[in-house]
């Protein structure tokens, strides 16, 4: 049943018989555990069925059965009719819902074109403006998820974040701006000012921190931190990380990325972390094969690479020495190095003039064993300045004698088992 109260049309304010009016209306409503069934528009107030609360003109206008409604400001929610459990605030709010549930939509023209999606949350000035028929999204913020017609499932806060989405869904942007260009790219998430920015398209990327992405239309990249990435256009799968971190160029692929020239990564750090105790070991693998006799894919290393005729950077491995009692971290010292001709030192980054693909060890101490099934190969000083192959292999099955020939004008000194013998060329 409704009860419709008119005042005198000329009357500026309510009598105090219409204040008591609305007041008992109030209290029965708080009695029966709602905020009131209360209508007023105009110079006028109704009291209606169904726990609806209605302020403003036109609010709620085409209300049948809907229920549970609370719809303030000119024609907010104009349109309702079965629609329930929405709560519309603001000039225009929700206006063209009809049968759309559990909305909340706060800001003037804020949702002005759903219709029947459910479950939506729009706060501010044309948030979630063109949303007709889409479901579960969030904006808020002026012009947030502005322009998203039918997607589902977005969440949008900051001025301007996912303006541009149309029916994209299960995308998040939070930060102003962020995802601000993306029409029809699925399933991103942007956390930052500008993040994504200008992402039209692409799907499945992440992007975390102030610009970072900003650029890229590619899929599946992960940004994380501020301008990460920010010069990748069309590249996809790359992983990029730390501030101002970016890929090798802006169609670059497949790629990962830490640290920048203002912000580089001069150490990494593997299994338990920094400095633990006790220290864990990892392993590093290439991709293994999976199925019936699938082969395993190859580890590479490589060093940096050289433009024009600059040389190509080495590869070192370093070691720590082991030095006095203590808790002092010890120093790292090179013990192979790999370099960019092909030239290959143990103990030593030195070869000689015009050397390619050249193996050098330098001096060692000389091992008194041998283990089995070992050969060990190390280099010994004859005298000052004059150095000598050694050998040393497991067992006495190895000729360690030679023969000397004085006519032989090339002669080799080598140390087989700590004998010297002296090879000839005849």
């Amino acid at each position: 049943m409704t009860e419709q109260y008119n005042l005198p049309p000329t009357a500026p304010v309510l009598t105090e018989a219409d204040v008591q009016q609305l007041i008992q209306s109030a209290l029965l409503s708080v009695r029966q555990g709602t905020f009131g069934n209360l209508k007023i528009s105009g110079n006028s107030f109704t009291n209606l069925n169904d726990d609806n609360l209605l302020f403003g003109l036109n609010t709620g206008a085409a209300l049948t059965t809907g229920t549970n409604n609370t719809l303030l400001g000119k024609n907010a929610g104009a349109a309702i009719t079965t629609g329930a459990d929405n709560i519309l605030l603001g000039t225009r709010a929700g206006d063209a819902i009809t049968t759309g549930v559990e909305n909340v939509v706060m800001g003037v023209d804020a949702g002005g074109a759903l219709t029947t999606g459910a479950r939506n949350v729009f706060a501010g000035f044309n948030a979630g403006f063109s949303t007709t028929t889409g479901s579960h999204n969030v904006a808020i913020g002026r012009l947030a998820l502005n322009l998203n017609t039918t997607g589902n499932s977005n969440v949008a806060i900051g001025q301007g974040a996912l303006q541009s989405s149309t029916v994209n869904a299960l995308s998040t942007a939070i930060g102003n701006n962020a995802l601000n260009s993306t029409t029809t790219g699925d399933s991103n998430t942007a956390v930052g000012a500008s993040a994504l920015a200008n992402n039209i398209t692409g799907t499945n990327n992440t992007a975390v921190g102030i610009s970072a992405l900003l650029d890229c239309d590619g899929s599946s990249n992960v940004g994380l931190g501020n301008s990460a990435g920010s010069n990748i256009t069309t590249g996809s799968a790359n992983i990029i990380l730390g501030r101002s971190s970016r890929a090798s160029s802006a169609t670059a692929s497949n790629e990962f990325t830490a640290g920048s020239l203002s912000y580089p990564i001069t150490n990494v750090y593997f299994g338990s972390g920094a400095l633990t105790d006790p220290a864990s070991a990892y392993t590093i693998n290439g991709s293994g094969g999976s199925g019936l006799n699938i082969a395993g894919a190859a580890l590479q290393l490589a060093g940096g690479r050289a433009t024009g005729n600059a040389v190509g950077g080495s590869i070192i491995f370093q070691t720590s020495d082991a030095g006095v009692s203590g808790t002092t971290l010890q120093a790292l010292a090179t013990k192979m190095t790999l370099t960019a001709l092909g030239n290959f030192g143990i103990g030593t980054s030195t070869f000689g003039t015009s050397a390619v693909t050249v193996f050098s060890i330098a001096n060692g101490t000389a091992p008194t064993t041998g283990p089995a099934d070992t050969v060990q190969f190390y280099s010994t000083d004859i005298a000052a300045g004059h150095t000598e192959p050694s050998f040393f292999c497991e067992g006495t099955q190895v000729l360690a004698t030679g023969q000397a020939d004085s006519a032989s004008s090339v002669r080799v000194k080598m140390r087989i088992n700590g004998t010297e013998v002296t090879l000839l060329a005849i």
